[in-house]
């Protein structure tokens, strides 16, 4: 073998494994909790309420929404507006980010 088709398979080598792993920190990259509580906040301080409390209710843990399992982190948001205190129930993937509304059934489920 010559000393370009060694340099050619070492460089592909090196190649494949540099995809591999930076297409693998890609798609693995999880939310953090305090993320995941800072987004479910921002929401429901865009709808026009203030926060008067945010907590974490379970750690991820596999969850069927929509028919897909997803690894979800519950988190509960306690805010206030002219009307009263209301409390919000999220589901947030912790690896695309998406909040799902939970209704007051299925929060207490």
């Amino acid at each position: 073998m010559s000393k370009k088709s060694i340099s050619f398979i070492a460089g592909a080598c090196l190649g494949a494994i540099t995809v591999r792993v930076l297409v693998g920190t890609l798609f693995s990259l999880k939310i953090t909790e305090a993320e995941a509580l800072e987004r479910a906040k921002r929401l429901v301080r865009d709808l026009g309420y203030e926060i008067s409390g945010s907590w974490i209710v379970n750690q991820p843990s596999p969850t069927v929404i929509q028919g897909r399992t997803l690894s979800t982190l519950e988190l509960g948001v306690m805010a206030t507006d002219a009307y009263g205190a209301h409390h919000f129930h999220f589901q947030m993937d912790v690896y695309s980010g998406k909040l799902f509304v939970l209704t007051p059934y299925e929060a207490a489920q």
